[in-house]
């Protein structure tokens, strides 16, 4: 289930500024292509252009063919990846935002 926080939607209401430059996009990475689905969802809803990675080939590949601002990462798929994909995301895409979320 997607829910949105209090403080965000504060932010949205109040401001209704979207920070992501033309032709950019979030991408979304959860080993549950559902919960990207719903997260990928959620975001288009409130304006904000999204996609989503299901394993690491999808989100290399989407990283070197799209404008990427920031990559949500569900963190069993950062804990189950058999690389340290957080280093490797810092080290190749370093104006890359990332935000690791843990589901409930």
């Amino acid at each position: 289930m997607v829910e949105s926080s209090p403080a965000v939607d504060h932010l949205f209401i109040n401001t209704w500024e979207i920070l992501l430059d033309d032709g950019e996009q979030i991408v979304v990475v959860s080993n549950s292509e559902p919960s990207s689905a719903a997260l990928c969802d959620y975001l288009t809803k409130v304006n904000l252009p999204c996609t989503a990675a299901t394993d690491l080939d999808q989100l290399c590949s989407i990283l070197g063919s799209q404008r990427i601002a920031v990559a949500v990462l569900n963190l069993s798929f950062v804990e189950k990846s058999d690389t340290d994909i957080l280093s490797r995301l810092r080290h190749e895409y370093p104006e890359l935002g990332i935000i690791a979320v843990a589901p409930r």
